[in-house]
């Protein structure tokens, strides 16, 4: 991954994150120790976590797509669980149609 994902689609997983850093400059007001915020877009890709910045301009749309995929990827959850309830509940009445014949 090297840019960030442009739609929830692209995104099987990860999260925004505010951070807070130092710029290093020696005048600046975070050497003082009021740190700047800054927002990463952390995900997991191959075994190992991924970290990108997001700029202040794409931040509210990068939210957006994050949010989109976040309810996107609990609704598959929900389905999933779904299904594999009905599964068993088929499961069950094939195997006590089978001991009543």
């Amino acid at each position: 991954m090297t840019s960030l994902p442009k739609s929830p689609a692209e995104l099987p997983n990860g999260s925004l994150h505010k951070q807070f850093v130092r710029s290093g400059k020696p005048n600046c007001r975070c050497t003082r120790g009021e740190p700047h915020t800054a927002h990463y877009f952390l995900a997991r890709m191959n075994g190992r976590q991924v970290k990108r910045y997001v700029r202040k301009a794409d931040l509210q749309a990068f939210a957006r797509i994050v949010q989109e995929a976040t309810s996107l990827r609990k609704h598959r959850r929900e389905e999933l669980k779904k299904s594999k309830e009905s599964l068993k509940t088929i499961r069950r009445i094939l195997r006590e149609t089978k001991i009543n014949k």
